[in-house]
Parts: structure tokens; C-alpha cells; sequence
């Protein structure tokens, strides 16, 4: 086995990350405190799984290489996290390896423990075993000869320490008083000086990083793994070069000053370990800088559609940051041995957004050389490729992607707008349907159908095809917002308000539905007087509900323009025009060039007193 002082602490120091950190992290920036949910079942167990290379590698790794190098358990003890914790509440758990007066010290225990713990050296100290690191697995009981251990109940370790600590501090004392000699230092528990597992600890940080995500294939565990050995073999490589004598486990790699043959072997693998760790540290170090760089720019979705207002609206700041951006993806490209798909998608974007489609058609085409089945990369072909204009190709890809994957409900949505806006309307209806007959619960699909059938002047087949679905999905807030929309359109208010009102009870953040509902219910008011007559108009109760629909609505969507002008017109036509003209000038800041809120402004002003 091997001990350390301080690489045992890893464990836990892992574990406050995984666990203990993002918590802290959500509370620090604001965020607010998510729901408690359970997670302790779960009916897709591999999805958050590696694929079935890393998995291997995984099992092999943190299952046998480091028990090589380590000792037993030696990712238990140096690398998972859940160990951490574990060992923390070992340290209040009454339950333990306890020991009788018939011990008779002979090792057995320790010889059988697969734990890496020194029983017959615990039970003589402590009478118990308070070693966080004991399993329990009752091996150490079950082969003493004398039957002295046993599973049972008492004091805790910290009770137990403290009183071997006062008896030992007794004993010296009595020994001192009544002899002359020396007490001397027991020999030390552990293979390396205090430096070199400082060393250690750094060289495993460092390791960590440059494993961690690397080609966005190694997972947090299994380059912890590959860090503790790294870091371990660090330190022994360094013995090989200062030391007359080293050994690894059963390999004798250095005596009386000459390396060996395996000493040689062990050298030149440590070369090429070394290489391999500081190349992914290079790799991952510009991937760092590159996503940094990207992250700070605003690359929306614009930079897909033709034209490049992304680039001629951007500042020569952000032009500078996403040329930079694009140099450090491009060296992680070229200097990595494997293809990065996550670091690719964001050079996609980035391409897009300098105007470089040639470069951004090239990377998604990598990402499918390497992931030929992804239907996402086919789907990102097929965007440049419209964006070029070539629609017959990107036709081909987006049906590629479909095939692959025949629920992709935006693959589908996208490449039924392209259709659209080349007025192949009967093909886009195709897709629409089509998609719903793969997947019957997408209330996306039914929406995008509808709509499209009222473009086509078809309202009462979109009409039926909305009343349809949600007769079978009564509670899909979406559809029955849209058959709401539908009913409005055709002049039917009281079905209208009734659908839209039964949309935001199912779902309140329906921003556009409460929008269109407070339309509705302006629509159903009545008023007296012309303009600037503020007599209390009829349906007071419905215009009082309108206004607070907009309310919300500016206030969940501060930039819809057109919600700050129909707040406007609900103010206005309560008889508060004073209130109802910083909500159109709101507007008109947000749209100047709109000649009907322009109009309503100057009509506002001229019946407001001075």
C-alpha cells in the first residue's frame, strides 16, 4: 500500500467541488434556490454515461492500474469523492472493529485487510479500529485465531484517541521518571517526505487540469484517476534519478547507484507520460482561451441566416475577440491528436460570425467525419449550407439528420421554414405531419402545422387539426394557446379569451399568450366618446384585466415594443393618458419608426393639460 499525509484529504477536497461548490456558487451570483427534487431513481441509467471506450478505460484505470501503484482501494483512498464524505461521517459512526483481552497481536487481521488498515496496530492503541478507510467487511474478524475482534458498539474514534493519548502521555512520563533513557521517535507511516507529496500535490493538480475534458472525452473521475498516478509516478521518477536504490513494487529499478533493465523501461515510459501530460495541458490551455474569448461575445442566432449582421454591427472590440477566438480553436485543432466536437461546434459559430462559411462548412464536416451518426452535426450542415443559399443541399442534410433521428423536432421545424420561404408550402405541410406522426405529443409540431395551414388560407383544417389535439392533450398549454390565437383571428372573442385564459392557468410564463389575451380582452371594450373622451368606458372589469396581463408582460419582456403601445392604449382608455404616455414613448424608443405610436403620442399631448 501506500500512505500519504495529505493526498488522503483528495478525496474529500473532490467532493466539496462536486457537491459542496456549485451550491455555494449559485448562492454567491444571486441565483435562486432550486426546488428539492428526487433523483434517487432513474430510468435512463446511461445516459449520463461515457461511451463504451472510456467506460473501459474507466474500469481499467481507477479499477487496476491504480491499485498497481497505489495499493489496494487506491481510488478509494485517493480519488473518489464519494470517499471523501464516507469518510467523514466513518468519524461519528458508533459501529466499528472492536478487540478483547484475548489479542495476542499476531498480524493476521492486518495481513487480511484489503484496506490498507493496520488492525492489530489500531485495535492495541485504540481498542477499536478508527481508521476511516475500514470497510467493515469483517475479513480481519473472521481470521484471528483467537476470536478477539468483533463487530460492535461503543465509543466513537475522537472519544478513543483522546483517551490513548492521555495514557500514552502518562506512560512517557512514568518511563522518564524511572530510567535514564531515551525516548526514542517510532519509525514514520509513510513513503515520502512531507516536499515531495507537496510535489505531488501540485504535479496532480496539474495533471487534473490537463486531463480533465480532454477532446471532451475524459469524465472528472477518471482523469482524478490518471492524476494520482501521474503524480505518484512524478515523485518515483525523481527518486530513480537521485536515488543509489529504487524500487516499484516488484520491479527493482535502481541498485547501488546502476539503473536496470526495467529501470530503463520505467524511464523512457515516464518520458512519454511526461510528454503526453503536458501537450494535453498545452491543448487544453488554448481551448481555455479560446472559449473565454467566445464567451464574451453576443453570437446569436442571426449569424445563421443569410447576410452577416453580426460582423458589420460589431465593435472593433468584439471583431478582435472573435478573430482571437477562432486562433486559439484553430491551434487546438491542429495540435490535438483527436478532433475536440465541442471546441469544433463553438469554431462553427465563430466562423459564421466573421463571415467565413468555407471554414465553418469545412468544421461541421470534420464533426461528421468523426460522429457520422449525430444527427445535431448533419442538421449544423445543413444551416451553412442555407445560409450559402444552396437549398437543394441543405434539403439533403436536414432529411439526413431526420433519418438519423426521426424526433428531431428543430431539424424539422428548420428545414419546413427553408421550404416555406422557397413556397413549397405542401412540402413544409409534408414535414409537419410527418413529424407529428413520429412524435404525436409535440405541441412545436401542431403550432408550426397550424400556422402554417392559415398561410395557406387552409384556417378551418388548421382550425380542426388544433381541436384535434388538444381534445387528446387537454393540458398541452401551447396548443391551446394557439387554437385561442386561431379563434381570435377568426372573429370568435368569447372562445378566444376562453382558450387564451386556460393557456396562462397552465402555464403562466406564456408570455405571448397573456400578450394576445389582453388583446382580446381590449378588443371586447367599449368606449363612449372619441378620442380624449375619458368617460368610464363599458367592460371596465375586462379592460382592468388587460392591463394587468400587459403589466406583466413589460415587465417579463421589457423590450416588446408593441406591449408598451397596447399598455399605452389600456391607460388611455381607463382615462389615465398621463400614465399611458411614458409607455408609448417607451415604445417609440424601442421602435422609432412606428407611425402609429407617433401619431397616438402627439394625440396624447395635445388633449393633456400643459
Amino acid at each position: 500500500p501506500f500512505r500519504s499525509r495529505i493526498l488522503v484529504l483528495s478525496p474529500l477536497a473532490l467532493a466539496i467541488y462536486m457537491f459542496v461548490w456549485p451550491s455555494v456558487f449559485r448562492w454567491l451570483a444571486g441565483h435562486p434556490r432550486p426546488e428539492l427534487t428526487n433523483h434517487l431513481m432513474t430510468s435512463e441509467f446511461w445516459k449520463t454515461f461515457p461511451g463504451p471506450g472510456i467506460a473501459i478505460l474507466t474500469f481499467a484505470v481507477c479499477g487496476f492500474v491504480i491499485i498497481y501503484f497505489l495499493g489496494s482501494k487506491g481510488f478509494c483512498t485517493y480519488g473518489c469523492p464519494y470517499g471523501g464524505f464516507f469518510g467523514l461521517a466513518d468519524q461519528v459512526a458508533p459501529g466499528r472493529i472492536r478487540v478483547t483481552d484475548a489479542c495476542e497481536h499476531c498480524g493476521h487481521c492486518t495481513a487480511t485487510c484489503t484496506s490498507n488498515v493496520r488492525v492489530h496496530e489500531e485495535v492495541a492503541k485504540f481498542g477499536m479500529v478508527v481508521d476511516p478507510g475500514c470497510m467493515k467487511c469483517m475479513d480481519c474478524v473472521s481470521v484471528c485465531p483467537n476470536d478477539a475482534l468483533y463487530f460492535g458498539f461503543g465509543k466513537l474514534p475522537r472519544q478513543a484517541r483522546a483517551a490513548a493519548k492521555v495514557e500514552a502521555h502518562s506512560l512517557v512520563h512514568q518511563v522518564t521518571k524511572s530510567s535514564n533513557h531515551k525516548i526514542t521517535k517510532p519509525p514514520g507511516r509513510y513513503d515520502f517526505t512531507l516536499g515531495e507529496e507537496l510535489l505531488m500535490v501540485v504535479v496532480g493538480l496539474l495533471s487534473l487540469l490537463a486531463y480533465r475534458g480532454l477532446y471532451n472525452k475524459i469524465p472528472l473521475l477518471l482523469a482524478m484517476g490518471m492524476a494520482a498516478i501521474t503524480a505518484f509516478l512524478i515523485v518515483k521518477f525523481l527518486h530513480v534519478v537521485r536515488s543509489s536504490n529504487v524500487r516499484l513494487q516488484n520491479l527493482q529499478l535502481k541498485r547501488g547507484g546502476r539503473i536496470s533493465r526495467a529501470g530503463v523501461g520505467f524511464a523512457v515510459g515516464m518520458v512519454v507520460l511526461l510528454a503526453f501530460t503536458v501537450h494535453s495541458g498545452a491543448v487544453q490551455y488554448q481551448a481555455w482561451r479560446g472559449l473565454a474569448e467566445f464567451k464574451s461575445l453576443d453570437i446569436g442566432d442571426e449569424v445563421w441566416l443569410p447576410g452577416n449582421a453580426w460582423w458589420q454591427s460589431a465593435s472593433a472590440e468584439e471583431r478582435h475577440r472573435c478573430e482571437q477566438a477562432i486562433h486559439y480553436f484553430g491551434r487546438v485543432d491542429r495540435w490535438g491528436l483527436f478532433a475536440t466536437p465541442a471546441i469544433l461546434q463553438d469554431a462553427v459559430w465563430a466562423y459564421l460570425a466573421k463571415g467565413d462559411t468555407a471554414s465553418a462548412e469545412s468544421a461541421v464536416r470534420r464533426l461528421i467525419a468523426s460522429m457520422p451518426d449525430e444527427a445535431n452535426f448533419h442538421r449544423g450542415l445543413a444551416g451553412v449550407m442555407r445560409k450559402e443559399g444552396r437549398v437543394q443541399e441543405a434539403e439533403t442534410a436536414y432529411r439526413e439528420a431526420i433519418q438519423l433521428d426521426p424526433k428531431f423536432d428543430r431539424a424539422r421545424s428548420e428545414l419546413a421554414t427553408m421550404l416555406l420561404q422557397a413556397g413549397r408550402f405542401a412540402d413544409a405541410v409534408a414535414v409537419y405531419r410527418d413529424g407529428l406522426a413520429q412524435s404525436p405529443n409535440s405541441t412545436r409540431m401542431i403550432i408550426e402545422l397550424s400556422r402554417t395551414l392559415v398561410l395557406m388560407g387552409n384556417v378551418e383544417e388548421a382550425h380542426g387539426e388544433l381541436v384535434a389535439f388538444v381534445a387528446v392533450h387537454p393540458d398541452a398549454a401551447g396548443a391551446v394557446g394557439e387554437l385561442g390565437v386561431l379563434m381570435c383571428q377568426t372573429g370568435d372573442l368569447p372562445e378566444c379569451v376562453s382558450h387564451l385564459s386556460r393557456a396562462i392557468d397552465l402555464d403562466p410564463t406564456l408570455t405571448d399568450a397573456r400578450y394576445n389575451l389582453a388583446l382580446a380582452l381590449l378588443s371586447t371594450v367599449e368606449t363612449d366618446g372619441g378620442p380624449g373622451a375619458f368617460n368610464q368606458p363599458r367592460g371596465m372589469p375586462q379592460l382592468q384585466r388587460a392591463i394587468e396581463h400587459l403589466d406583466r408582460v413589460v415587465a417579463e419582456r421589457p423590450e416588446f415594443a408593441a406591449a408598451h403601445y397596447n399598455l399605452g392604449v389600456a391607460k388611455f382608455m381607463s382615462g389615465r393618458p398621463d400614465q399611458a404616455v411614458p409607455h408609448v414613448r417607451e415604445s417609440l424608443r424601442l421602435s422609432p419608426d412606428d407611425p402609429q405610436a407617433q401619431a397616438f403620442l402627439q394625440m396624447l399631448l395635445s388633449v393633456l393639460p400643459d
